[in-house]
Parts: C-alpha cells; sequence; structure tokens
C-alpha cells in the first residue's frame, strides 16, 4: 500500500477560538484534518474516553454527521465514502474529490457529555475555484449551473430529480435561501424580488440593481441527498462614478491641505491636479480618496484645482479655483 500523502493542520494545544480555519489542497491527494488538543481515549477502559462527532455542512446551517469516537470506539458513518476517523479522532479524507469541498466541524465532549471543544475547517479544492462575474444595472444575467443533472422527470418519478438550492450571502457567514429546485418543482424565495430559478437550475437576475451584488452559492444534491457539487460565484454591480467632491482647508503654516473623493463608484481612480503659477502637483489613487498639501503661493495668490474620477463606466470631473490661504491664518484649534 502507497504511504499516505497527508497535509498536516499545526496542532494547537488550547481551546478553539471559534475560527474557521482554511485548508487548501488538490484532488487525488490525501487530507488529515487533526484534533486539536489533548484527549483521553484508552481503550482498555471505555468509559473515560472523550467523545468526538465530526460532521460536514452539506448546505448552510444543515450538518450530517460523517464520523464519530465514541467510548474509544471510531466510527464511519460513509456520507463521504472517501472519509475515514483515526484512531485518534482525526478525519481522514483519502483521495480527495471536488465534493469533498466544503465545511466541516468537530465536535469533542467529555466522557459524560460535556463540550470540551468545537472547531471548523473549511476545505478548498483547488478547481471549484469561486467564479467573478461583472455586470452592470439594468442588465439581466444567468448564473449558470455547471453540471448536468437529472431534472424534469414525469410526476411518478419526480422523487428521483437532483435538488439545487441557491443561497445569498447577507453578511459574512450569514447565508439566505433566495431559490430551490425540488422533486422537479423550481420555486423562489424572493428575497430579491428580481431573481427566479429557471427549469434546469440556474439563477435569473433580471434588470440588476446595486443590491444584487455580492456572493451567490449553489448546493446540489441528488435524490437521496448527498452533496454532487457546490460553487461560489461573486456578482459585482459596477456602478458609475459620482461628481467628485472638493475641499480646501488652510493650516497654521499658511499652506493648504486640498482633498477630493467621491461618495459612489465601482473601482473608482482619482486625479487631483493643483496648480498655482510654476507649481503644479498631480496625485492620483485607486482609492475613493485623494489628498494633497501645498505650501503658501505667490504670485499668483490662487489655487487651480480640478479632480476627475473615473471607472470603468464612467467619468466625472470637477474645478475649482481657490484663493491662497491667508498671511495672518490663525488656526481654530477649538
Amino acid at each position: 500500500m502507497c504511504p499516505l500523502r497527508v497535509l498536516l493542520l499545526l496542532a494547537l494545544l488550547y481551546p478553539g477560538t471559534g475560527k474557521v480555519q482554511e485548508i487548501f489542497t488538490r484532488p487525488g491527494s490525501d487530507l488529515l484534518i487533526p484534533i486539536r488538543i489533548h484527549l483521553t481515549l484508552n481503550p482498555t477502559d471505555p468509559g473515560i474516553c472523550d467523545r468526538i462527532i465530526w460532521y460536514y455542512e452539506k448546505s448552510p446551517g444543515d450538518w450530517e454527521a460523517i464520523a464519530h469516537h465514541w467510548d474509544c470506539n471510531p466510527l464511519d458513518f460513509r456520507y463521504f465514502p472517501n472519509t475515514r476517523i483515526s484512531e485518534n479522532g482525526s478525519l481522514i479524507i483519502s483521495n480527495v474529490t471536488l465534493e469533498n469541498d466544503g465545511i466541516y466541524r468537530v465536535d469533542i465532549g467529555t466522557s459524560t457529555g460535556p463540550l470540551l471543544q468545537r472547531d471548523d475547517y473549511t476545505i478548498h479544492v483547488e478547481g471549484n475555484v469561486p467564479e467573478e462575474i461583472f455586470t452592470r444595472p439594468g442588465s439581466d444575467l444567468l448564473i449558470p449551473i455547471r453540471i448536468r443533472l437529472t431534472l424534469n422527470l414525469p410526476d411518478r418519478d419526480r422523487w428521483r430529480c437532483d435538488q439545487i438550492i441557491w443561497y445569498y450571502e447577507k453578511s459574512p457567514g450569514d447565508w439566505e435561501k433566495i431559490a430551490q429546485h425540488r422533486n422537479c418543482d423550481p420555486s423562489d424565495l424572493r428575497y430579491f424580488l428580481n431573481t427566479r430559478i429557471s427549469e434546469n437550475g440556474s439563477l435569473i437576475i433580471s434588470n440588476v440593481t446595486p443590491e444584487n451584488d455580492g456572493i451567490y452559492r449553489v448546493y446540489i444534491q441528488n435524490s437521496t441527498r448527498p452533496l454532487i457539487q457546490r460553487d461560489d460565484y461573486f456578482i459585482h454591480v459596477e456602478v458609475p462614478v459620482s461628481d467628485p467632491v472638493l475641499d480646501v482647508r488652510c493650516l497654521q503654516n499658511d499652506s493648504a491641505e486640498i482633498s477630493c473623493w467621491v461618495e459612489n463608484g465601482t473601482d473608482p481612480s482619482i486625479y487631483l491636479t493643483v496648480s498655482g503659477g510654476l507649481e503644479v502637483y498631480n496625485v492620483t489613487s485607486s482609492e475613493r480618496t485623494v489628498r494633497v498639501t501645498v505650501p503658501p503661493v505667490s504670485p499668483p495668490d490662487f489655487w487651480n484645482i480640478r479632480c476627475s474620477a473615473k471607472n470603468s463606466i464612467s467619468e466625472r470631473s470637477t474645478n475649482q479655483t481657490q484663493d491662497a490661504c491667508p498671511d495672518d491664518y490663525v488656526c481654530d484649534c477649538s
């Protein structure tokens, strides 16, 4: 037998912090997800053994127990045919596939039941890479299903249809179910009024708005509910830049701080030019705000200021002539 090729996480000897550990692997590799604390596991006295249960998140909030170590007896439930639990409670995934991508949880308790530690691990199987999609307000968008499914069967065979559930991430880790295709019956849950699921399970967004920007996830299961595939899509709704806003503040030394920013716009680039006499200052930024400090100017006694902002959709500009800061300016520090 070939030696086990293992990607081993560093075992930390303190209780879990609640943070999700991320692990990146590739199809065909072997993976070990370790137990991160020292446990009481003594087969000669099963009654004092700590208890370990491994789970897999089939869909947001829906956890399936896939293995446990109970009374010093390791047992696999075969949700995945390529996972097993080791003698010390670690989870081993042999010959990783794309189906192993997802979130795993381990609950560790004492022999009498109290929870000692809970750890979550997100397994990223390379090849199941989130897809980024760029669109604009007012357009229609179809987010496709990447694999061929069993759908649209006669009534007597509806139970054999694959199941599709679409989610939207309202906030990090908080997923809202927005559409599903179950028992050959597509239904929309109307989190967004402009989304619907098609007959083949794809998600359609009509007349896209900025509110549709975000992360979408689809879970695909067969009729007996084992996960076939999970895909993530990052939808970027590109918004035109707003008019740049200029602000000039006089400082104690008669210099001026000139700022320019935009309130709205996707990935704006800002260009600020300040000129007075022979002095010219050019500042650029890929952030929403750009700022420059200029010294007193003489002659002339004013600055010509131009600020432009642009992205892939639009370009806006603002111009202003600003008197130089007075020599007798005193800072109001109150």
